[in-house]
């Protein structure tokens, strides 16, 4: 009598779903620096608002490709 509870929760977590997922590679987790040269001419601000941008879009697409292989796609 006492088999049966243990077959039971046995045969219960065996059905149960684990969802394994991808480790997040190292250079995704980097954090995205931008340097702006000094100076403060139009041409300096203006080099340096491009340099911000692009920094942006790499930090955008870096949150793009972890969002990617956390979130499953049998959803």
């Amino acid at each position: 009598m006492m088999r049966y509870p243990l077959m039971a929760a046995l045969f219960l977590t065996a059905c149960a779903e684990t969802a394994a997922r991808q480790p997040i590679p190292a250079p995704l987790l980097e954090p995205v620096e931008v340097r702006c040269a000094d100076g403060t001419t139009e041409r300096a601000l203006g080099e340096c608002a491009l340099r911000l941008r692009a920094g942006l879009e790499t930090a955008n697409g870096k949150i793009s490709a972890i969002k990617e292989l956390v979130t499953d796609d049998d959803r």
